[in-house]
C-alpha cells in the first residue's frame, strides 16, 4: 500500500518550469549583432550590443536575486525540517535513533513516503509530518500536554503531602501536649515540700476552732494555745 503510495506521488510530480522567453530575445539580439559586424555596420551592431548588455544584466540581477530567495527559502526550510523532526521523534520514540524503541524498518518506511511528497512539491517539515502520521498513525498524547499533565499531577500530589505532613504534625503537637498535661496531673506531691517543710511554702495544716493557721505561727504559740490547738483539752 505504501508503494503504490509512493508511486502515485512520482508520478505525479510537477512538470518543469517554462524557459525564460527573455532568453530565445537575447539569442535573437546576439545573432542581429554577429550579422552587423560581418557586413560591416559598426553603429547599429553598437547598438544591438547594448541591448544585448542591458538585457543580459537585468537577467543576471534577477537570476542573482532568485538564488538569494532560494537560499533564504531552504535556510528557514532547514530551521523547520529540524523543529518538525525533534518535535516527530518526541511524539514517535520509534523514529528516535536514540531512543530504546527506536524501529530501523519503520524509520525507513516513513522516509521512503516523505522523499515521494517532497519531489512533489510538498515541504520537507510538511512531508515529514504527512509521512509519519500516514505510516504510524496519531500520536496518543502529544510529548508538550503528557509533561504538562505530569507536571501539574505532581505539584498536586506534592500540596496534598504537604498539607498532610502538615496535619499530622499539628496532631502529634497536640497529642503530646495532652499527655503532658495528664502527666503532670498524675504525679504525687514533692517530698522535698511533705510534712513540716510543707508549712513554709504557706498551707494549711493545723485547725484551731474555725480558724485555720500555718504550722509556722503555730510554732510561735505558747504550749497552752499549742495545747488547745492540737485538741489535747477539751
Amino acid at each position: 500500500m505504501l508503494q503504490a503510495e509512493i508511486d502515485e506521488l512520482h508520478a505525479a510530480r510537477t512538470p518543469p518550469p517554462e524557459i525564460d522567453p527573455r532568453i530565445a530575445e537575447l539569442e535573437g539580439l546576439q545573432d542581429q549583432y554577429e550579422d552587423l559586424l560581418i557586413e560591416g555596420e559598426k553603429e547599429p551592431a553598437r547598438a544591438i550590443r547594448r541591448q544585448v548588455e542591458t538585457l543580459r544584466t537585468a537577467m543576471d540581477q534577477e537570476s542573482l536575486a532568485a538564488r538569494d530567495e532560494v537560499t533564504r527559502r531552504v535556510a528557514s526550510e532547514d530551521v523547520r525540517y529540524d523543529q518538525a523532526l525533534t518535535a516527530t521523534e518526541e511524539v514517535y520514540s520509534v523514529l528516535d535513533p536514540d531512543n530504546d524503541a527506536f524501529d530501523h524498518a519503520l524509520t525507513v518506511e516513513v522516509g521512503e513516503l516523505m522523499d515521494a511528497l517532497v519531489s512533489r512539491g510538498t515541504p520537507r517539515h510538511t512531508a515529514l509530518q504527512r509521512a509519519s502520521k500516514y505510516v504510524l498513525g496519531n500520536p496518543a498524547q502529544p510529548p508538550a500536554a503528557s509533561v504538562a499533565a505530569t507536571e501539574a499531577a505532581e505539584a498536586e500530589v506534592g500540596a496534598a503531602a504537604t498539607t498532610a505532613v502538615d496535619e499530622i504534625a499539628q496532631q502529634r503537637e497536640r497529642a503530646a501536649r495532652t499527655a503532658a498535661a495528664a502527666a503532670a496531673a498524675s504525679q504525687p506531691p514533692d517530698s522535698a515540700v511533705a510534712g513540716d517543710a510543707s508549712t513554709a511554702a504557706g498551707k494549711p495544716v493545723v485547725s484551731s476552732g474555725n480558724v485555720i493557721i500555718s504550722q509556722t505561727e503555730f510554732d510561735q504559740l505558747d504550749e497552752a494555745a499549742k495545747s488547745r490547738a492540737r485538741g489535747d483539752t477539751i
